[in-house]
């Protein structure tokens, strides 16, 4: 078997290619050694032991891969695209850079390294933001973040480009979710791989609410959870395996494989 990590074979980079992929998404990133070692202990005044994020929050701060406010976290909070940016380059020590041509992120803006490293890691693609502006300060979505970490597994694993294109070419898509209608068709492939993996997951209600902004406490969730299963095989994933499983006539069908 060819390894997914040095090279694409043609048919699953036809496939990353059709998906909105492009060759800059095949550097393969590594966690940094900050998002690695743990080494002091971090508290907050408004995230409790008893908060269902405690643990996570905790995690994620003490990795440096977010941070808080005058001894605050805000777990609440939303997270701009700006902001997910850098986190994700506090998350993965990419030498690798890809100049943005974003009309409304200069050379001297925060993020504008960390957007580069996006870029190169194959986590941002420059081509879905409409007239060429990224607009840093607009706060992320959970399908744009769902879009942003199904790409940077890609990256990594080419295979989750073809789970991605027979989803997006089922005749009757599937997502155990009652909100299924609130997805624009072209977004399901993306929210598919997050839930397959289970980096992101709905509620108690079987929602995912694709277009609520994402919190502090989400998405330091979700980062702790993405670094522990970024080299994973797909098939380790069962649900990911329920996903891709596609009959005949192309329409996804849910069986038990576990």
């Amino acid at each position: 078997m060819l390894n997914n990590k040095k090279r694409l074979s043609k048919s699953i980079l036809v496939a990353a290619l059709a998906l909105g992929f492009t060759t800059s998404s095949i550097v393969v990133p590594l966690p940094s050694e900050t998002a690695e070692a743990v080494t002091n202990k971090v508290t907050f005044k408004d995230v409790p032991v008893s908060h269902w994020g405690y643990n996570d929050v905790i995690l994620a701060a003490e990795k440096k891969l977010i941070v808080g406010y005058n001894g605050n976290f805000n777990p609440k909070g939303q997270v701009t695209r700006a902001e997910f940016a850098q986190m994700l380059a506090q998350a993965f020590d990419g030498a690798e850079r890809v100049q943005n041509t974003f009309t409304d992120v200069s050379k001297s803006h925060w993020a504008t390294d960390a957007i580069n490293e996006g870029i190169a890691l194959g986590f941002i693609d420059p081509a879905e933001y409409k007239n060429n502006q990224f607009q840093p300060k607009k706060p992320m979505t959970r399908t744009e973040i769902a879009k942003w970490l199904s790409k940077g597994l890609v990256s990594i694993n080419a295979e989750y480009a073809e789970i991605m294109e027979a989803m997006a070419n089922a005749t009757t898509p599937f997502l155990p979710i009652s909100d299924l209608k609130q997805v624009k068709a072209s977004d399901i492939p993306y929210i598919g791989i997050v839930m397959g993996t289970e980096l992101m997951i709905g509620n108690s209600k079987d929602t995912f609410n694709p277009n609520a902004s994402i919190t502090r406490v989400e998405v330091a969730a979700i980062l702790n959870r993405y670094l522990e299963k970024m080299h994973k095989d797909p098939s380790e994933f069962s649900k990911l395996g329920e996903f891709r499983n596609i009959n005949d006539s192309g329409d996804f069908t849910i069986i038990d494989i576990e």
